[in-house]
């Protein structure tokens, strides 16, 4: 038989830990998953929020709308009161067209969050820095 070369134990430690460091990532890589994960999550709500938000101002704006339209006379004379509802429904229908706006834009940052996000977790950090 071939005479085999003996390691010292600091030898066969130092390989061990090389091989373990190989097959299990880092805990600093690790943290930094999470990190990632945890800002995906509170971004999620945020948007979350925001639309729940909006939502609500669209309630009301709608409400508002049909409160001028089951009474277009208003309160004062027929003309005048008329012509201000004119004017309030004019400004609803321009809030409910920016509060729709507003709506599609969080719904687009929310998909587009979604879309990056796993690339973020297997990364490490993301590197979106187009």
């Amino acid at each position: 038989m071939a005479s085999q070369q003996s390691m010292s134990p600091e030898q066969l430690q130092h390989i061990i830990q090389q091989h373990h460091q190989g097959l299990q990532p880092s805990l600093q890589q690790l943290l930094q998953q999470q990190s990632t994960a945890m800002h995906h999550i509170q971004q999620q709500k945020v948007h979350e929020q925001l639309l729940h938000s909006l939502n609500e101002q669209l309630q009301m704006n709608l409400m508002h709308q049909a409160q001028i339209l089951k009474d277009p006379t208003g309160a004062g004379s027929k003309w005048a009161g008329a012509s201000i509802n004119n004017q309030s429904l004019q400004a609803l229908l321009m809030q409910h067209q920016q509060i729709m706006q507003q709506i599609q834009l969080v719904q687009r940052q929310f998909v587009l969050a979604s879309a990056l996000q796993p690339f973020g977790l297997h990364q490490g950090k993301s590197s979106c820095s187009q």
